[in-house]
């Protein structure tokens, strides 16, 4: 399998960062070979991923209400989340905290579904058609289900590559030319046009945080903080 030029650069840095460690270590007088790499077309074939408009979006909110069923409330979900669809689609029922003040998912690390680094382990607010979805879910669980999404989900493997592809094909059938993912990458622009600070962006969407300062919590009124943002992105169908 060929990497990408962006996954080069990020093994060579761990290597250069060695080499630097044992040229301090052992007091050797010679420069890190590494340091002058170059990567040829570095970041060319890189995918620039698209975004929902806000009339996709629209379109998205009013076709998964009209359709109402699991697969679109695992949509409806990560549209106002800004979540990625395993995120989402490996949910516990308990990770959906309704009727508590205020209504909330919590993502964490499942057996059945880890999370990707540590800062995708967070609580984020339900607004819009997601708090419509995780009602929906919660409403209409059988007596004794574990999981919000058992179509997909069990004890041992989340299936959130099944759930893509039927979640892609029925949006290119809606006439849009975007994915699931793209949800992802929308929800950041949404929160960045509303001039969201970078430490809510991440806190919302479990993005690496870059400054030393991001690594503080939004203290006690942090929840309430993030809906707020939230709700001034919030596409209404």
């Amino acid at each position: 399998m060929v990497s990408k030029t962006t996954t080069v650069e990020r093994h060579i840095s761990v290597i250069k960062a060695v080499f630097n460690v044992v040229i301090i270590e052992r007091e050797l007088y010679q420069a890190n070979p590494f340091m002058k790499l170059r990567i040829p077309g570095l970041g060319e074939d890189s995918k620039i991923r698209g975004t929902f408009d806000s009339t996709q979006l629209s379109t998205l909110i009013h076709e998964c209400k009209r359709k109402n069923d699991d697969i679109r409330w695992l949509l409806a979900l990560q549209i106002d989340l800004g979540c990625s669809l395993s995120e989402v689609t490996g949910l516990a029922l308990s990770d959906l905290r309704l009727n508590v003040g205020l209504s909330y998912v919590s993502f964490k690390p499942h057996l059945w579904r880890p999370l990707k680094t540590k800062y995708s382990t967070r609580n984020v607010p339900l607004v819009g058609v997601s708090l419509w979805a995780a009602y929906r879910i919660v409403e209409s669980a059988k007596k004794g289900q574990r999981y919000a999404f058992p179509r997909y989900t069990n004890g041992i493997e989340c299936k959130a590559n099944y759930a893509s592809d039927t979640l892609n094909k029925w949006i290119r059938s809606l006439g849009i030319g975007k994915t699931t993912q793209e949800l992802r990458h929308t929800m950041r622009d949404r929160l960045r046009h509303a001039n969201a600070p970078k430490s809510i962006q991440d806190a919302i969407g479990g993005w690496e945080r870059e400054d030393i300062g991001d690594t503080y919590g939004l203290g006690g009124e942090g929840l309430n903080q993030l809906k707020g943002w939230l709700e001034k992105v919030v596409t209404k169908d």
